[in-house]
């Protein structure tokens, strides 16, 4: 009679197992497809993050760097606050169309910043300028100091977001 016990624990004991090892195996799959949803989501957004930089690499080129801004945002630098008010409401002015357009294209800011990192116009909120950006916005100073393109997600005051920061370029420089 004891032997039959001992075939029934063993019995039991290895049916125990193989619901721990079912159990394993079943959870081990799910991490595993967990993993591959993860490698496609990344893949996905580093797909559409690439988009958006090309997308944002188009547009200054096309209406940021175009001569009648770059030397609007300059004279502005080079003036009083009185010039610059005038100077602002007509970079508003001239670009406040495309700056629509680019809202549909989820783009929500367009930002202008002098070479020391003073906001000089926000688009997305005219009557906010002349505050110095250099402590919270190391794209601006980043950008402005080595004179080159930085992208990346980055904090904000307010809002977080990729941010996509170009330089200007001097009108005068022929060698842009």
């Amino acid at each position: 009679a004891n032997s039959h016990y001992f075939h029934y624990a063993l019995i039991i004991l290895g049916a125990l197992s193989f619901i721990v090892l079912f159990s394993n195996f079943k959870e081990s799959m799910s991490q595993h497809e967990l993993n591959e949803a993860l490698k496609k989501n990344n893949a996905y957004v580093k797909k559409i993050e690439n988009d958006y930089k090309i997308l944002a690499k188009n547009i200054n080129l096309l209406l940021f760097q175009k001569p009648e801004v770059l030397k609007l945002v300059k004279k502005a630098y080079q003036s009083n606050e009185g010039t610059r008010h005038n100077l602002r409401i007509q970079l508003y002015n001239t670009l406040k169309e495309e700056y629509t357009e680019l809202k549909k294209l989820s783009f929500r800011q367009v930002h202008f910043h002098f070479p020391d990192n003073t906001s000089f116009l926000r688009m997305h909120k005219l009557d906010k300028f002349g505050d110095d950006l250099s402590k919270v916005r190391y794209s601006v100073a980043l950008t402005n100091k080595e004179k080159i393109f930085v992208h990346g997600f980055e904090e904000g005051r307010i809002v977080n977001g990729f941010r996509y920061v170009f330089p200007l370029s001097d009108p005068n420089d022929a060698s842009h």
